[in-house]
């Protein structure tokens, strides 16, 4: 439970988009996925998950999962 600036259905590559805007943004954000990664139909269509991939937006999809984690 918790207070949220917005909520997102869905985090597939449009979901997760806005989520990374808005969190850019410093809103407190809560995505609703039914699968257990982001990505989407794109991702589960590879059947690879980003975690570990090189390029900007990964490296900051990687450090706040590690972030949250910890």
């Amino acid at each position: 439970t918790g207070e949220y600036d917005a909520v997102i259905v869905g985090g597939g590559t449009a979901g997760s988009m806005a989520a990374a805007y808005l969190a850019d943004k410093n809103y407190k954000i809560l995505i609703i996925e039914k699968m257990q990664y982001l990505g989407g139909m794109h991702t589960s269509g590879m059947f690879a998950y980003y975690m570990g991939s090189t390029g900007g937006l990964y490296e900051d999809f990687d450090k706040n999962v590690k972030e949250m984690e910890g």
